[in-house]
């Protein structure tokens, strides 16, 4: 039976070769492939640990929302399978390339390289001060960047920033915390991260550690992919759980205490506010009511100025006004005593020439005496005529005084009624002249009272508002207190 279907297999066989030759060669490609895959897994497995042991990559990282500082890693220390701890910075942040915003992904790096998690140096040198970066090959690649360009960061983060944001690429790395395309996500932009970079650690300012990089004793050893690795591994992580909620109250109370601190602080400081701000709130209002005072004053001042000119000025224009009344009546006056002179001049006038009449003919009759003496011999006749001369020469004296003091009257009169005139005429002009001098100072009393009027006016806008702005910086006062106090 066994040799008929041997003999029947064969013939098969030879009847239809070639698909025999095609299935047994696809058996023999199967079989090979599967042995290869099968033996390149434990290949990459070896190759990626060695690689990770080269760049002593963390076993254990540690995070925490609240941050890590000193004593943190000082518990940590204090675990006995722990090797190393390496504290490090990591943030996310834009970089603008043309057009495109670009989401990054920052870690922290030591001047010398770091001592846990170290990266693999392609092209350039590490940093040497914070306005420089290390960047991956793909990122140059879409940017068309090299090295010696200047990039510049956003700072979109207000927790962790970096000090100084224009950065020169140095240096190319490949980075084993990246194996692999896929570089995480976000909360900016897109939501995914597009590329890494590595600044100096003294260029990220913030007061605690994001992450704590961990390496553990004679884990090196053993390879990361093997669950000896892992167990080890679980032994070390469950410690740490432990230092985690004995730190995390620690840290919570910590925390606790700064922000009591810190508020009491700020109560401090707002109460100390509050006390500044309602004293100059005081100082402001007595300022406003003292110039509310002097306003007021200065008002009463305007106002009894204002009246002590008006009766000033209307006494002295009654009195100018009577003045002038007076010079009127004066020259009314001196017109019924120009008239009277003129007629007293007209009587005087009449009786020189009467005089002059006289006087005529008195030299007419001292002239006739004297005639007949020539030829006269009677002495007795002589004696007469003589006495006769001598009486007519008398009263031609007495003429001629008379003559003299009518004169004299006349220039005397026509003398006092010209001064008389002019005096009139000069106080006349010296009240019209005091009446304008009297105008002229009345406008310029009431302009400087006007002027003081427009001051003391544009002081109580300017207290008004004055009013109004401490009114509103009070209710900004009373509210800003009470936000700060909720």
């Amino acid at each position: 039976m066994k040799k008929k279907l041997l003999k029947d297999n064969l013939m098969q066989i030879k009847k239809t070769f070639k698909r025999f030759l095609s299935i047994l060669l696809m058996a023999i490609l199967g079989v090979g492939f599967f042995c290869g895959v099968k033996a390149t897994s434990p290949d990459m497995k070896i190759t990626l640990d060695r690689y990770f042991d080269e760049l002593n990559v963390m076993d254990i990282q540690v995070m925490s929302t609240l941050g890590l500082n000193e004593n943190d890693i000082e518990k940590i220390k204090e675990i006995e399978e722990i090797e190393d701890v390496m504290p490090s910075y990591s943030l996310e942040t834009l970089v603008k390339i043309e057009d495109e915003e670009l989401v990054m992904k920052i870690h922290g790096i030591n001047s010398d390289g770091n001592l846990v998690n170290n990266v693999q140096l392609i092209d350039g040198k590490l940093p040497e001060n914070n306005n420089e970066c290390l960047v991956e090959k793909s990122f140059l690649e879409f940017s068309s960047h090299k090295i010696g360009d200047m990039i510049e960061v956003e700072n979109e983060n207000s927790d962790i920033t970096l000090k100084e944001t224009q950065l020169k690429i140095v240096g190319i790395v490949n980075s084993p915390l990246y194996i692999s395309r896929e570089r995480g996500s976000t909360k900016l932009g897109s939501g995914t991260i597009n590329y890494f970079m590595y600044v100096l650690n003294d260029n990220i300012d913030s007061e605690v550690y994001t992450e704590l990089n961990l390496t553990v004793k004679g884990a090196d050893v053993l390879n990361c992919f093997n669950d000896e690795y892992k167990d080890k591994i679980e032994i070390v992580e469950n410690k740490i759980e432990e230092v985690a909620s004995l730190r995390e109250q620690e840290r919570y109370d910590e925390i606790l205490n700064e922000a009591n601190d810190e508020i009491k602080e700020a109560e401090n400081k707002l109460n100390e506010e509050e006390q500044k701000a309602n004293d100059e709130i005081l100082k402001a209002e007595e300022e406003i009511e003292n110039a509310k005072k002097e306003l007021e004053a200065g008002q009463n001042e305007i106002n009894t100025n204002r009246n002590n000119a008006d009766n000033e000025f209307k006494k002295l224009e009654e009195q100018i006004a009577t003045g002038l009344s007076e010079v009127e009546a004066g020259f009314a006056e001196l017109e019924k005593q120009k008239v009277e002179v003129e007629s007293k001049i007209s009587d005087m006038n009449e009786q020189l020439e009467l005089l002059e009449s006289n006087l005529s003919s008195v030299d007419m009759q001292i002239e006739s005496l004297k005639a007949s003496l020539e030829g006269e011999t009677d002495e007795n006749i002589i004696s007469s005529i003589n006495a006769n001369i001598e009486v007519l020469n008398k009263t031609r004296l007495t003429i001629e005084e008379n003559i003299s003091k009518i004169e004299a009257g006349i220039s005397q009169a026509k003398t006092e009624i010209s001064n008389a005139e002019q005096k009139l005429e000069t106080t006349k002009q010296e009240l019209i002249n005091g009446q304008t001098e009297l105008e002229n100072q009345k406008n310029s009393t009431y302009d400087q009272l006007q002027k003081a009027q427009v001051e003391i006016d544009n002081g109580r806008q300017e207290l008004q508002e004055a009013e109004e702005k401490l009114q509103e910086e009070k209710q900004k006062a009373e509210k800003e207190l009470r936000r700060c106090k909720n």
